[in-house]
């Protein structure tokens, strides 16, 4: 952390040298600071001077609103979320602890990363627990999370076989809210039937019921595009 890295330009706008120091600094704040940590308004003011990086807005407003969630939780409709610790992990996959009854638990490698961010619920006693897998997509165009998280749940959810599991999806983006259920479907092989495709619920919440101010300022930045 020194000016080899970040440094301040003519204008005083301070500024980095690349992606992997933005990801760097931002593994470091996540481990060793509170969750508020990018709830500051500074971040609104980054907004708007790097309006035409939608590296850099990408990847901000994805901070923001990971810690207005961890902070005061999400309410939206019949879907709410609670305030929870986040807890920050190298690599695109780990095991669930159930030593956690509320947890967020946020991936570090930017680059092989499927989600942005997992909410656990887990009751030990009634031995059940609810997972919602969280998508920020700022961009029209986006990767098929969904399909890619389910694919590979079974590493998320090692150590819940006994559990009964609600699963739900939550994409946070600019635009509608809305919610649907995704049918379980089951294939037949050798005899047992194998499930080919989970049962869970999708939710869509918009930016502006997290974050209003959050939202105002991407409008302030469309209309300035």
């Amino acid at each position: 952390m020194d000016h080899c890295y970040f440094y301040v330009d003519s204008k005083g706008i301070g500024r980095y040298s690349c992606g992997l120091v933005r990801q760097a600094i931002t593994e470091f704040l996540r481990i060793n600071t509170e969750e508020p940590i990018f709830l500051g308004p500074e971040w609104y003011d980054t907004l708007i001077t790097f309006k035409n990086n939608l590296s850099v807005i990408g990847f901000t407003v994805e901070q923001i609103v990971i810690s207005t969630i961890a902070s005061a939780g999400l309410h939206s409709g019949n879907f709410h979320l609670p305030p929870a610790q986040i807890f920050a992990f190298d690599g695109p996959t780990m095991r669930l602890s159930i030593n956690k009854q509320f947890t967020y638990y946020m991936p570090l490698q930017f680059n092989q990363k499927v989600i942005d961010l997992l909410f656990a619920s887990i009751d030990v006693q009634k031995k059940t627990a609810h997972v919602v897998p969280i998508q920020i997509a700022v961009a029209k165009q986006h990767k098929d999370s969904e399909a890619a998280f389910f694919a590979d749940q079974g590493t998320w959810l090692h150590g819940l076989e006994e559990f009964k599991v609600k699963k739900s999806f939550l994409w946070i983006h600019h635009g509608k809210r809305g919610q649907t259920e995704v049918m379980e479907k089951l294939k037949e092989l050798r005899g047992r039937a194998m499930v080919i495709n989970p049962g869970y619920e999708i939710f869509w919440v918009s930016i502006e019921q997290i974050d209003i101010e959050l939202e105002k300022t991407l409008m302030r930045i469309q209309q300035m595009s």
